[in-house]
């Protein structure tokens, strides 16, 4: 099987995106592929939390040359230890092929960051000792983060809740994309439903959650 490394990501925040990763990574892993989920939304983390883990050591602490990925890396033991409190997923066979790295410390420059040469250099290693490596992201449209992961790896997944944002941000997203020369792989659509579109205040939102002191 090919190494696959993409980045997961969405338009706007709370459209399900981290709840699909952690599903996509965990569903993969069973199927007998060894993954890795790694926590690239440096900004507002939450897959320590889903799974129980500790943010600390991360990736942050991994780029800034503090600790190596060996030792930043999670592994199903560390979940068995952890505050996971859906105990029962751990019984399911296959998911000791699941390998998680944590955000680790908030770092001012997320997006420097993620554009370093060390992320490269991390990228390229840890292609060479999985499987399948997953990068769930901040959301698209706010800030930069998930255009420079996808330029860096095979491909991008979007999660698109329907009726949350215009459909017309969707468009938007895929010009960037195109224009940063980042495939997209596929579109995961959420809440199929017929909905109403969500104009000005959905976009104050996500530009409050992830910009200036809050990020």
């Amino acid at each position: 099987m090919p190494r696959r490394a993409f980045v997961v990501t969405s338009i706007a925040p709370q459209e399900g995106k981290t709840v699909t990763v952690c599903n996509l990574a965990i569903a993969t892993a069973q199927a007998g592929i060894k993954t890795l989920l790694v926590s690239c939304d440096l900004r507002q983390p939450v897959i320590y939390k889903i799974f129980g883990l500790e943010k600390h050591p991360g990736l942050t602490d991994i780029l800034l040359g503090m600790v190596s990925w060996e030792e930043a890396l999670r592994t199903s033991a560390d979940l068995v230890t952890g505050k996971l409190e859906w105990k029962e997923a751990l019984k399911v066979p296959g998911l000791d092929n699941l390998n998680i790295i944590t955000a680790g410390s908030t770092p001012p420059n997320p997006s420097e960051l993620l554009s370093s040469k060390p992320m490269s250099n991390l990228i390229d290693t840890l292609k060479n000792n999985f499987e399948v490596i997953i990068f769930d992201s901040p959301p698209i449209l706010p800030v930069a983060d998930s255009l420079i992961l996808g330029s860096k790896l095979d491909g991008v997944v979007l999660v698109y809740q329907m009726g949350r944002v215009p459909r017309r941000a969707l468009l938007r997203v895929k010009m960037q994309l195109d224009k940063a020369n980042v495939k997209l792989w596929g579109v995961v659509l959420n809440d199929l439903r017929p909905e109403f579109e969500i104009g000005p205040p959905t976009y104050y939102y996500y530009h409050r959650y992830y910009g200036g002191k809050e990020s």
